[in-house]
């Protein structure tokens, strides 16, 4: 991506910003559609990407995750069994 792009994404979301901000609630309600239709639009248009970077993140933080989940499992159960003995 270009830095060209860059700052024309910048600046629409800008505009976007004020725009949502000042305007009354039917231009609130076309720019949610146009946003809707852009995100769409851009997950169909780079979804193998988007695909790809969802399962290197799941990679990364599910064993994260996992190991997080038995800690408190096992913290868990350590209460329990001071509660009930």
């Amino acid at each position: 991506m270009s830095w060209d792009q860059v700052f024309f994404i910048l600046g629409l979301a800008a505009a976007v910003v004020v725009l949502s901000k000042h305007a009354s609630a039917v231009v609130k309600q076309w720019l949610a559609l146009a946003g809707a239709v852009l995100f769409a639009a851009s997950v169909l248009r780079h979804g193998p990407e988007a695909v790809a970077l969802l399962k290197h993140i799941a990679d990364t933080f599910w064993p994260v995750l996992a190991k997080a989940a038995e800690k408190g499992a096992g913290a868990f159960a350590k209460f329990m069994h001071s509660v009930l003995h």
